[in-house]
């Protein structure tokens, strides 16, 4: 989430795609060992090890608990650490759901797949194929985006839409309807070559969701709950939840902690609507290293057969899935604006992982990677994860209040019961974490804010806010 000087950027820009840190961790292909943690081995505490890594998260309150998922030897496990946090404080488990975020388009991948299958769509297939009457397929060099480019994020299409104007923050997509869709495609012009070039597209594959409901003549859900959640048995793996999936919700949570709002999707749906639970997913791990020949395996295997190669690395891009520098492990990562998630499927150790958590912190995927890694015998070390300290409620008010800057942006500074919040110009609030009294910092972005007390009056005057190597000093209004 943006800070600093980026005004121009939302929440909206949460749910994206964390890849890249990823791609450049996973090392199942060398020797390396990471420190300190030992492998897992027979004999050793599943749990505890698990525990190690998850503990630090919820230690620092980025996540109030984690639903975590193993699938090893034809078997599923499933632990859960912390709590579901608000009024619900039991422990997480299998059956708790969450949102899934960008997992959402490894199931668009299989629905593109399965749709292959019945002949309904052909990965070859362009775009004008499938766009209603009226609505311009967007081209360049003369060609069409092809509906494999957007399962692969190489359709030059941007990451969210031009003409998507989050209304309200805390729900960005819900209002964002096909009337907006075909009038973002239309005569829209690739930014690059089309299947030559990687770029991350929560448009494209949200596209891709509605293309696929239109060739079905069916509502993305009802695709997705027939031809995957049915023949899976994934009976809480949906769109759209009933009233007695709800009681099992985990409730949102922004990076930092506080409460935040659930997403709600309508026609980008297939790029991170889906919600479900960790014992669901297991069973998506389950049928992703089945050997079983049938309708939805068969469309599972073709969803992870590699379309594209990034250049000058050994990872890939199959429907929907990413491929790992080994070449074999799948993985997808997921974030909305109060859940993050991660899912990694080992097909060399046939083992699998999924960490489920009600909180926007990214280092849920590294603790994912890490069990992955964990499972196939390389030894990790628990995320590195900035410790606070506790400060007086009224040693933080002495600190609210409105800290204009010569930069045209104003901090604004308040307290929600224990726990101080900032709120840069067009931005939303997202809460700060003490080291001292007079030095917090974020946890979501790598930026810091150290206010400056009057003795006499024990009030802040002036708070600087440092980041990227710059820093910005606003002086308090009075």
């Amino acid at each position: 989430m943006p800070c600093g000087l980026d005004f121009q950027g939302s929440v909206v820009d949460i749910m994206r795609n964390d890849s890249r840190p990823l791609l450049a961790r996973w090392i199942l292909t060398v020797a390396v060992l990471l420190a300190v943690m030992p492998a897992f081995s027979a004999g050793r505490d599943r749990e505890a090890e698990i525990g190690r890594l998850v503990k630090p998260l919820i230690d620092s309150q980025l996540i109030p608990g984690v639903a975590v998922g193993i699938y090893e030897n034809g078997k599923a496990t499933v632990f859960g650490f912390g709590s579901v946090g608000g009024e619900k404080a039991r422990k997480p488990n299998g059956r708790t759901i969450y949102e899934v975020g960008s997992i959402s388009k490894v199931f668009t991948g299989v629905l593109l797949a399965e749709a292959v299958q019945r002949g309904e769509v052909g990965l070859d297939d362009p775009l004008s194929k499938h766009l209603p009457n009226g609505v311009q397929a967007p081209k360049r060099d003369g060609k069409e985006i092809l509906l494999w480019h957007l399962a692969t994020h190489t359709s030059g299409l941007p990451r969210i839409p031009s003409n998507m104007a989050a209304t309200d923050l805390a729900n960005p997509y819900a209002s964002y309807d096909r009337e907006k869709l075909w009038s973002a495609i239309g005569g829209f012009r690739p930014a690059t070559p089309m299947g030559e070039t990687y770029a991350y597209s929560n448009l494209g594959v949200g596209l891709l969701g509605t293309l696929l409901s239109r060739a079905a003549d069916k509502p993305y859900e009802r695709l997705l709950r027939t031809r995957i959640a049915k023949p899976l048995k994934m009976k809480d793996t949906t769109t759209v939840l009933s009233r007695s999936q709800k009681k099992r919700l985990a409730p949102p949570r922004a990076a930092g902690g506080q409460p935040t709002s659930n997403w709600d999707f309508d026609c980008l749906v297939g790029c991170g609507g889906v919600r479900s639970t960790v014992d669901d997913m297991l069973k998506l791990v389950a049928a992703t290293l089945s050997d079983k020949s049938d309708g939805i395996h068969d469309a599972i295997k073709l969803s992870t057969e590699r379309k594209y190669t990034m250049p000058g690395l050994m990872s890939g891009i199959g429907l929907g899935w990413q491929i790992a520098q080994d070449g074999s492990t799948l993985w997808h990562n997921g974030q909305t604006g109060g859940y993050h998630s991660g899912l990694f499927v080992d097909r060399l150790k046939h083992t699998g992982v999924v960490v489920l958590a009600n909180g926007a912190e990214p280092q849920v995927s590294a603790v994912a990677e890490s069990i992955i890694q964990l499972l196939a015998g390389i030894e990790v070390k628990p995320p590195n994860v900035r410790s606070h300290i506790a400060v007086p409620v009224a040693k933080l008010d002495r600190l609210v209040g409105e800290y204009p800057s010569s930069f045209r942006f104003t901090i604004s500074i308040t307290r929600e019961g224990d726990a101080l919040m900032a709120r840069l110009t067009n931005q939303t609030a997202m809460r700060v974490f003490p080291e001292s009294p007079t030095l917090f910092f974020y946890r979501d972005v790598e930026a810091e804010l150290e206010f400056e007390m009057d003795l006499a009056t024990d009030r802040a005057t002036a708070v600087t806010l440092f980041q990227n190597g710059r820093k910005f000093r606003c002086v308090r209004k009075k």
